[in-house]
Protein backbone atom coordinates (compact mmCIF):
# COMPACT_ATOMS: atom_id res chain seq x y z
CA UNK A 1 0.00 0.00 0.00
CA UNK A 2 1.45 3.46 -1.14
CA UNK A 3 1.06 6.45 0.77
CA UNK A 4 0.49 9.99 0.22
CA UNK A 5 2.66 11.55 2.46
CA UNK A 6 5.95 13.46 2.19
CA UNK A 7 8.65 12.96 4.64
CA UNK A 8 8.77 17.14 5.18
CA UNK A 9 5.08 16.56 6.11
CA UNK A 10 5.67 14.11 8.93
CA UNK A 11 8.75 15.88 9.90
CA UNK A 12 6.19 19.04 10.73
CA UNK A 13 3.74 17.31 12.38
CA UNK A 14 6.44 15.40 14.36
CA UNK A 15 8.12 18.84 15.12
CA UNK A 16 4.82 20.38 15.86
CA UNK A 17 3.59 17.55 18.33
CA UNK A 18 6.75 17.95 20.22
CA UNK A 19 6.45 21.21 21.01
CA UNK A 20 3.28 20.75 21.63
CA UNK A 21 3.46 18.42 24.02
CA UNK A 22 6.39 20.31 25.73
CA UNK A 23 4.94 23.32 26.48
CA UNK A 24 4.22 23.22 30.57
CA UNK A 25 0.32 23.27 31.60
CA UNK A 26 -2.21 20.94 33.07
CA UNK A 27 -1.17 17.38 31.70
CA UNK A 28 2.62 18.37 32.54
CA UNK A 29 1.96 18.92 35.80
CA UNK A 30 -0.31 16.00 36.31
CA UNK A 31 2.36 13.81 34.36
CA UNK A 32 5.04 15.11 36.54
CA UNK A 33 2.82 14.82 39.94
CA UNK A 34 1.73 11.01 39.23
CA UNK A 35 4.87 10.27 38.55
CA UNK A 36 6.60 12.02 41.68
CA UNK A 37 4.03 11.13 44.22
CA UNK A 38 2.87 7.79 43.29
CA UNK A 39 5.96 6.33 41.10
CA UNK A 40 7.54 6.06 37.60
CA UNK A 41 5.00 3.77 36.52
CA UNK A 42 1.99 6.31 37.38
CA UNK A 43 3.45 8.67 35.15
CA UNK A 44 3.69 6.09 32.23
CA UNK A 45 0.03 5.20 32.59
CA UNK A 46 -1.04 9.02 32.67
CA UNK A 47 1.08 9.45 29.99
CA UNK A 48 -0.75 6.42 28.07
CA UNK A 49 -4.45 8.06 29.20
CA UNK A 50 -3.36 11.59 27.51
CA UNK A 51 -1.97 9.48 24.04
CA UNK A 52 -5.19 7.55 23.83
CA UNK A 53 -7.18 11.06 24.00
CA UNK A 54 -5.65 12.75 21.35
CA UNK A 55 -5.27 9.45 19.28
CA UNK A 56 -9.16 9.25 19.71
CA UNK A 57 -9.30 13.35 18.81
CA UNK A 58 -6.75 12.60 15.97
CA UNK A 59 -8.85 9.78 14.72
CA UNK A 60 -11.88 11.84 14.50
CA UNK A 61 -10.34 14.49 12.45
CA UNK A 62 -8.96 12.03 10.09
CA UNK A 63 -11.99 10.52 9.32
CA UNK A 64 -14.08 13.60 9.67
CA UNK A 65 -16.24 13.03 12.44
CA UNK A 66 -16.34 16.18 13.57
CA UNK A 67 -18.39 16.79 9.96
CA UNK A 68 -21.37 14.93 12.07
CA UNK A 69 -22.55 18.08 14.15
CA UNK A 70 -25.84 16.26 15.35
CA UNK A 71 -23.81 12.80 16.25
CA UNK A 72 -20.26 14.36 16.91
CA UNK A 73 -21.17 17.62 19.47
CA UNK A 74 -23.30 15.68 21.89
CA UNK A 75 -20.86 13.02 22.27
CA UNK A 76 -18.07 15.36 22.92
CA UNK A 77 -20.02 17.13 25.28
CA UNK A 78 -20.94 13.61 27.57
CA UNK A 79 -17.17 12.99 27.38
CA UNK A 80 -16.17 16.70 28.56
CA UNK A 81 -19.23 16.43 31.93
CA UNK A 82 -17.49 12.70 32.51
CA UNK A 83 -13.99 14.02 32.22
CA UNK A 84 -14.91 17.39 34.78
CA UNK A 85 -16.81 14.57 37.39
CA UNK A 86 -13.68 12.33 37.52
CA UNK A 87 -11.14 15.37 38.01
CA UNK A 88 -13.04 16.66 40.64
CA UNK A 89 -13.53 13.30 42.55
CA UNK A 90 -9.86 12.01 41.60
CA UNK A 91 -8.99 15.38 43.21
CA UNK A 92 -11.13 14.60 46.47
CA UNK A 93 -9.74 11.30 47.02
CA UNK A 94 -6.22 12.25 46.30
CA UNK A 95 -6.39 15.10 48.70
CA UNK A 96 -7.91 13.01 51.54
CA UNK A 97 -5.65 9.94 51.02
CA UNK A 98 -1.87 11.13 50.40
CA UNK A 99 -1.45 13.76 53.02
CA UNK A 100 1.52 11.93 54.37
CA UNK A 101 5.36 12.87 53.44
CA UNK A 102 6.27 10.41 51.23
CA UNK A 103 4.78 8.31 48.35
CA UNK A 104 1.12 7.87 48.50
CA UNK A 105 -0.06 4.59 49.63
CA UNK A 106 -2.24 2.13 46.56
CA UNK A 107 -6.40 3.80 47.30
CA UNK A 108 -8.94 4.00 45.07
CA UNK A 109 -7.71 7.14 43.73
CA UNK A 110 -4.28 5.79 43.13
CA UNK A 111 -4.74 2.87 41.03
CA UNK A 112 -2.32 2.49 37.79
CA UNK A 113 -5.96 2.62 36.00
CA UNK A 114 -7.16 5.80 37.53
CA UNK A 115 -3.67 7.26 36.41
CA UNK A 116 -5.12 6.31 33.06
CA UNK A 117 -8.20 7.46 33.28
CA UNK A 118 -7.22 10.92 34.88
CA UNK A 119 -4.82 11.30 31.52
CA UNK A 120 -7.55 9.90 29.48
CA UNK A 121 -10.70 11.92 30.80
CA UNK A 122 -8.02 15.51 31.28
CA UNK A 123 -7.93 15.07 27.33
CA UNK A 124 -11.07 14.17 26.30
CA UNK A 125 -12.53 16.97 28.18
CA UNK A 126 -10.61 19.64 26.07
CA UNK A 127 -12.91 20.01 22.77
CA UNK A 128 -10.60 22.62 21.36
CA UNK A 129 -7.97 19.72 20.82
CA UNK A 130 -10.24 18.54 18.05
CA UNK A 131 -10.08 21.99 16.15
CA UNK A 132 -6.02 21.94 16.59
CA UNK A 133 -5.69 18.63 14.35
CA UNK A 134 -8.47 20.38 12.19
CA UNK A 135 -6.51 22.83 11.53
CA UNK A 136 -3.29 21.12 11.64
CA UNK A 137 -3.25 17.93 9.61
CA UNK A 138 -4.71 19.10 6.24
CA UNK A 139 -1.37 21.20 6.00
CA UNK A 140 0.73 18.57 6.74
CA UNK A 141 -1.21 15.84 4.42
CA UNK A 142 -4.17 15.66 1.56
CA UNK A 143 -7.09 14.71 3.74
CA UNK A 144 -9.44 13.67 0.73
CA UNK A 145 -6.83 11.08 -0.69
CA UNK A 146 -5.04 9.33 2.27
CA UNK A 147 -4.77 5.78 2.60
CA UNK A 148 -5.05 3.06 5.56
CA UNK A 149 -0.92 3.61 5.76
CA UNK A 150 -1.35 7.47 5.86
CA UNK A 151 -3.44 6.91 8.84
CA UNK A 152 -1.14 4.35 10.57
CA UNK A 153 1.99 6.96 9.73
CA UNK A 154 0.21 10.13 11.03
CA UNK A 155 -1.24 8.54 14.02
CA UNK A 156 1.97 6.74 14.85
CA UNK A 157 4.13 9.88 14.11
CA UNK A 158 2.02 12.06 16.66
CA UNK A 159 1.89 9.56 19.15
CA UNK A 160 5.51 8.18 18.73
CA UNK A 161 6.04 12.84 19.59
CA UNK A 162 3.49 13.16 22.14
CA UNK A 163 4.55 9.81 24.16
CA UNK A 164 8.11 10.68 24.40
CA UNK A 165 8.08 14.03 25.37
CA UNK A 166 5.21 13.21 28.58
CA UNK A 167 7.57 9.74 29.29
CA UNK A 168 10.61 12.49 29.59
CA UNK A 169 8.30 14.57 31.99
CA UNK A 170 7.55 11.29 34.08
CA UNK A 171 11.07 10.48 34.44
CA UNK A 172 12.12 13.93 35.03
CA UNK A 173 9.41 14.14 37.57
CA UNK A 174 10.16 10.60 39.13
CA UNK A 175 14.07 11.80 39.59
CA UNK A 176 13.36 15.40 41.28
CA UNK A 177 11.09 13.51 43.95
CA UNK A 178 13.60 11.35 44.95
CA UNK A 179 16.37 13.98 45.10
CA UNK A 180 14.29 16.73 46.36
CA UNK A 181 12.51 14.86 49.16
CA UNK A 182 8.97 13.72 49.99
CA UNK A 183 7.89 16.82 51.02
CA UNK A 184 8.73 18.47 47.62
CA UNK A 185 6.31 15.71 45.87
CA UNK A 186 3.37 15.97 48.42
CA UNK A 187 3.65 20.04 47.84
CA UNK A 188 3.27 19.03 44.12
CA UNK A 189 0.66 17.07 44.70
CA UNK A 190 -1.52 18.94 46.64
CA UNK A 191 -1.04 21.94 43.93
CA UNK A 192 -1.92 19.38 40.52
CA UNK A 193 -4.90 18.21 43.16
CA UNK A 194 -6.35 22.13 42.72
CA UNK A 195 -5.80 21.93 39.91
CA UNK A 196 -7.36 18.75 38.92
CA UNK A 197 -10.64 19.83 40.69
CA UNK A 198 -10.20 23.64 38.75
CA UNK A 199 -10.10 22.13 35.68
CA UNK A 200 -12.87 19.45 36.30
CA UNK A 201 -15.21 22.82 37.15
CA UNK A 202 -14.27 24.89 34.28
CA UNK A 203 -15.25 21.68 32.37
CA UNK A 204 -18.73 21.14 34.44
CA UNK A 205 -19.17 25.11 33.97
CA UNK A 206 -18.47 25.22 30.30
CA UNK A 207 -20.77 22.17 29.10
CA UNK A 208 -23.58 23.85 31.76
CA UNK A 209 -23.29 27.10 30.37
CA UNK A 210 -22.95 25.18 26.67
CA UNK A 211 -26.61 23.64 27.23
CA UNK A 212 -28.04 26.95 28.91
CA UNK A 213 -27.20 29.30 25.69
Amino acid sequence: MDSSLTFTGLLTLFTTMVLLAAVPGVTVVLVVTRSATLGFLHGVCTTLGLVAGDTIFILAAVLGLSALGALWEPVLSILACASGVYLIFLGIVLWRTSPQVGRATPSAGTSLWSSFLAGLLITLGDQKAILFYLGLLPAVADMNGLTGLDVVLLVGCAVLALFGVKLAYAWLGNRAAGLAGGRWAVLLGRVTVVLMVGVGISVLLREVHAMLS
